[in-house]
């Protein structure tokens, strides 16, 4: 909050995190990066992660590999020891198990999340026609259906705090 009032940002105080963070967002300019514009004049596109989702990493998986290999042979556990082995077990990974660990993370680990989607988008689905079918009495939630259904692509506040109802009456119904 000291952040947005510092910027002679205006903004709700009973605003979520996401609102907030969105509204922070929309008042910084996009960073450039020089990654980006190498790719670009390639005719390539950077894709990163999300932090804190290592599983979709492949690297992760290539790694663990690695260490394990010296994990299993270390016997002296002795700083030269482990650096030789570490060094082994990096050039033990194979072209073969590279493309093993990818398709691991494109085959299972990305289609968990793919379902985990449908399964969030099922739920929301389920509850925006249960909600207006109810025909509430509460003038609040049929505006924020409305709005919802008419700026879903451009009004992030609106999404948020049809979510935010959304979530309170899923606790009821789940």
């Amino acid at each position: 909050m000291d952040y947005l009032a510092s910027h002679n940002i205006l903004y709700d105080k009973k605003m979520l995190k996401a609102e907030i963070f969105m509204l922070i967002k929309a008042h910084n300019p996009q960073s450039t990066y020089l990654t980006d514009v190498v790719a670009a004049d390639k005719g390539h596109q950077v894709l990163r992660l999300p932090v804190g989702h290592c599983e979709l990493n492949p690297i992760e998986l290539v790694l663990a590999q690695a260490k394990g290999y010296a994990a299993a042979k270390n016997k002296d556990f002795t700083m030269a020891v482990i650096e030789r082995l570490d060094k082994e077990g990096i050039q033990n990974v194979t072209i073969e198990k590279w493309k093993k660990c990818v398709d691991h993370v494109i085959r299972e680990v990305e289609s968990h999340y793919r379902t985990r989607d449908g399964i969030v988008e099922q739920a929301v689905e389920r509850l925006v026609t249960e909600v207006s079918n109810k025909n509430s009495s509460s003038s609040e939630s049929e505006e924020i259906l409305v709005s919802d259904s008419e700026d879903v692509s451009n009004n992030y506040l609106a999404v948020s705090r049809f979510l935010r109802n959304a979530i309170k009456v899923m606790r009821f119904t789940l």
